[in-house]
């Protein structure tokens, strides 16, 4: 097949160390090289998404056979290759506040989409004390309980009013099973999270655009997508271009036809038949069915569709305003495709709405994929697992706050300058154990090596997504099940036999949501999080969300966290507040191993934010550089803990300390504790100014 000019695209701009080379500067670069469209009306039909420079989709030519491709495998490392251009994240990402929604579980605004065998909220879900076995958890993947859009629409004042202002969703398209990760058609919006029915209505769509139109499901989304944005919201769609299911709508062609089918060279074929056989996450004739790949991407074919996908939900009616449209991509699977595509994904994402952003799902190294030309930021797992295994019971004797310190700030050094800051800190997701389950576990006996365990990126379930392999040292699914912290495996309160300092789970979830917060990185909290939601194991936590009852008393689920619901729009309050802490930079000040207080500074231009955390259960007095000779330098206390057992108020107390003539302030820090410092004049970091 002759290549499509497509593949010839522009020089990417070479970097050097000139000061004069800045973001705009690249914009600039990249806005010269690509000639603009020219407006369009807006359509009365379903808009012909048609990029320009994209490779022109032909059916193979007489007697052309697909041919089979190899079982993917990781990216080639670009280990020698220069940085191409500067991360161009838009401006937003910096500010954001995330909340990750496993959509079909997050809320049911609508009984009339509900799919067959949908459930009352809640039922049939196992209790708090109740024991569940591995195979029982992988039958709760399979529960219906009808969460949709129609859901998210009415929870969006919630969310707004904890403070979040960018949303994931997971799987939203036409695809099988609960959490739609099985995709049959990119080109819709799955019925069960929208409108029942709408797909059937359609007829005569092929990979032609111009034959494609807009369901009712999907008129719905792009509804609920204008009225995020009035709320101040952005949304990016989770999607994954490794695999898709055996019932895709291009792949029944191919199932029928054979090697006779235009679509044959996008899917990888053990044999193309008829009969097919072929290759996927789950084996030969498996579920799904792998893209084939080729030299560097996937199919160009299947790439074309994908570049018509990307400008239908970035700028729906292609009138060169990408204001209706999404607001970005997370993309799974990202090492199992070339570099070359994303590359390719990139230029398009660019092209249609410039500010849009790319997130990643690596779970491990991403240099080679942060290197300007291909994602924008990805879910720093490193990074959250080394939080995790720091705040843990079972690990927190083997992690001294020197050498957590340590850590996090090699791994800050590894990405460009100024991409940190915008790296999604994500604790748990749909893959892993809930933080608050993980924070209550036991101390194991045998540790894993640092470097085995992500930890915040413990996949413990590939069955059913596509993705890199778990840790060996993932825990037993189903150890704790879904008991709550403080009792056994018979339901009955555990014995107090651990020393006299050990820490509640529920003080360890405030530590570790308040450095996350305040530490570089975007925090990302995932549905349910901020209720105090539990799961030791995948299944287990992708639990129907707690919402108190409605009505006047509005009772609350068992385990009902309220305190940490307040604490959370205090921490996003404060994010929101102080500019260093989601935009500066950072230096580490402190980290006592002996006393376990840990602090360090976030600083932009003429200020900046010390954050010290005193993470033991006694008081501890420190002394920090943190201002000049006299000066008065601001002291916030967030209140982490209701002070009282019931009425709980949290909130931030708020003093002043002058620095002594060397310019250091001295702190008493309550047991599990957090101040930030104010301080008028920065940087600060190094001992000094």
């Amino acid at each position: 097949m002759k290549a499509a000019p497509w593949f010839r695209y522009t020089q990417l701009l070479v970097l050097t160390c000139a000061p004069a080379v800045t973001v705009a500067s690249v914009r600039a670069q990249n806005a010269a090289s690509t000639p603009p469209e020219s407006p369009r009306p807006a359509p009365t039909e379903a808009p012909t998404p048609r990029p320009a420079d994209a490779p022109q989709a032909e059916p193979p030519t007489d007697g052309q056979k697909p041919v089979a491709s190899e079982p993917p495998t990781p990216a080639t490392p670009k280990q020698h290759r220069p940085i191409t251009r500067l991360i161009d994240l838009p401006d937003w990402a910096f500010d954001a506040q995330w909340y990750y929604v496993l959509v079909p579980r997050f809320a049911n605004g609508s009984t009339d989409n509900d799919p067959p065998g949908t459930r009352a909220w809640g039922e049939g879900w196992p209790k708090a004390g109740q024991i569940v076995d591995e195979a029982r958890q992988q039958y709760l993947d399979e529960l219906r309980y009808g969460g949709d859009l129609q859901g998210l629409r009415k929870r969006l004042p919630y969310l707004k009013d904890l403070g979040f202002n960018a949303l994931i969703l997971s799987h939203v398209f036409a695809g099988a099973g609960e959490f739609k990760w099985h995709t049959i058609d990119w080109r819709h919006v799955d019925d069960d999270l929208a409108v029942k029915g709408s797909l059937a209505k359609l007829a005569g769509e092929t990979h032609e655009p111009e034959t494609w139109s807009w369901s009712e499901s999907d008129k719905l989304f792009f509804l609920f997508i204008k009225e995020a944005h009035a709320a101040g919201f952005k949304v990016v769609l989770d999607v994954d271009f490794n695999s898709v299911s055996a019932d895709f709508w291009a792949f029944q062609d191919v199932r029928r036809n054979g090697s006779a089918s235009p679509y044959a060279v996008w899917f990888d074929l053990a044999e193309a038949g008829p009969p097919v056989k072929w290759n996927g996450p789950d084996g030969e004739n498996g579920a799904r069915v792998f893209l084939r790949r080729a030299r560097t991407g996937l199919s160009p074919l299947a790439e074309n569709h994908l570049f018509y996908i990307c400008r239908r939900y970035l700028d729906p009616n292609e009138d060169g305003d990408p204001s209706d449209g999404i607001d970005g991509w997370r993309v799974d699977s990202v090492a199992q495709i070339d570099h070359g595509f994303w590359q390719r994904w990139h230029l398009q994402v660019k092209k249609y709405n410039p500010n849009a952003i790319i997130i990643g799902e690596l779970w491990q190294d991403p240099g080679d994929w942060l290197l300007g030309d291909e994602l924008d930021t990805v879910f720093n797992f490193k990074a959250a697992g080394i939080m995790r295994r720091f705040f843990s019971a079972d690990t927190r004797m083997d992690l001294p706050p020197s050498r957590m310190s340590n850590e996090l700030e090699a791994n800050r050094k590894t990405l460009q300058p100024g991409t940190n800051a915008a790296l999604l800190t994500l604790l748990n997701s749909p893959d892993t154990d809930r933080i608050l389950s993980r924070l209550a576990q036991a101390p194991r006996p045998a540790q894993p090596p640092p470097d085995a365990e992500i930890d915040g990126a413990e996949k413990t379930d590939t069955a059913s997504r596509d993705t890199d392999p778990p840790p060996a040292s993932a825990p037993p699914a189903g150890d704790r099940a879904s008991r709550p912290p403080s009792q056994n495996a018979e339901g009955t309160p555990e014995a107090k036999s651990e020393p006299a300092d050990v820490i509640d789970p529920a003080d360890r979830w405030r530590m570790i949501t308040a450095f996350r917060a305040f530490y570089p990185g975007a925090a990302v909290t995932y549905y349910g999080e901020e209720v105090g939601m539990t799961g030791d194991s995948p299944p287990l936590a992708r639990a129907p969300t707690w919402w108190p009852a409605d009505g006047p008393s509005g009772a609350r689920p068992e385990g009902y966290r309220e305190d940490f619901l307040q604490l959370t729009r205090l921490l996003n309050t404060l994010r929101r507040a102080h500019e260093p802490i989601r935009r500066g930079d950072c230096r580490p000040l402190m980290a006592d191993d002996e006393k376990r207080v840990v602090a360090f500074s976030r600083s932009v231009p003429g200020k900046s934010v010390i954050a010290v955390y005193n993470c033991s259960t006694r008081n501890q007095t420190v002394r920090l550089k943190a201002g000049g000779p006299g000066e008065l330098v601001g002291v916030l206390a967030p209140q982490l803990r209701p002070a009282r057992a019931t009425g709980p108020d949290l909130h931030v107390n708020g003093s002043r300390a002058i620095a002594d003539p060397d310019g250091f302030v001295e702190l008493n820090l309550d047991p599990m504790s957090v101040r930030l410092l104010l301080v008028p004049e920065g940087p600060v970091g190094d001992g000094g100014w």
